[in-house]
């Protein structure tokens, strides 16, 4: 009995299987799963797997706030057998791809290690002091150490055509945006930092954005383009 109404037993057929609900209420709430779906906006790529047991054992460490041995095999040294012992802080999903932020002795800032490339882990029985100051958020969003080489702030102006930049009047790209209509064109204005994530960004318009400032980077996107011409001309 549920709100005074008669309780039924019924059963859906969901993905093949049968599965019993006990009332109306229930199967829309088992069902509510299959209503949501998430999609990235960008190109999906088939990211390499995360080995579950590693996975596990890094969780665990993390949870338990306890050292964690690993072999860490980056592009660079992917033979690599030596073992290191890190303190782990916070996972961190970004854009398919999962790191591990941790600490290591006598280092004074965290790394990043890719999951996937972790040849080996193993929790130590020893415990670590998680450092009080630490703050994902702060290490995410304000010191944006997964925006790929932080260069700093620049003051950033665009102008889009073929109405490329109308999402920004709805998802600004700073706090200090501006945007003005020139004919059919769209000039955007705002502080941003120059990384390379900002750069993949704005290659994405191709010919429908124009970067005139910075200086600087208005000069190595116009190279890219005469690379680039000369790349498909050839």
């Amino acid at each position: 009995m549920q709100g005074g109404c008669f309780v039924s037993f019924s059963s859906t057929i969901r993905n093949g299987e049968v599965a019993t609900v006990n009332n109306d209420y229930e199967r829309r709430y088992r069902e509510w799963i299959d209503k949501i779906e998430v999609e990235t906006g960008s190109f999906a790529l088939r990211y390499p797997e995360v080995d579950p047991d590693i996975f596990a054992t890094v969780s665990q460490a993390l949870f338990n706030e306890q050292k964690l041995e690993i072999v860490y095999q980056p592009r660079s040294k992917i033979d690599n057998a030596e073992a290191k012992i890190v303190y782990p802080l916070e996972l961190v999903e970004v854009g398919g791809l999962v790191y591990l932020v941790a600490a290591m002795p006598r280092h004074p800032n965290p790394a990043m290690y890719r999951l996937d490339r972790l040849a080996r882990a193993a929790m130590l029985p020893e415990s670590f002091v998680y450092p009080r100051g630490f703050r994902l958020s702060v290490y995410v969003r304000e010191q944006r150490q997964f925006d790929f080489m932080v260069e700093g702030e620049i003051d950033l102006r665009l102008r889009f055509r073929n109405g490329a930049g109308n999402h920004l009047l709805e998802a600004p790209l700073s706090e200090d945006q501006q945007v003005a209509q020139d004919g059919d064109a769209l000039e955007v204005r705002g502080t941003v930092l120059l990384t390379q994530r900002l750069r993949w960004w704005l290659r994405a318009f191709g010919p429908n954005v124009e970067v005139m400032r910075p200086p600087s980077l208005r000069a190595e996107l116009a190279a890219e383009a005469k690379a680039l011409t000369a790349l498909y001309q050839g």
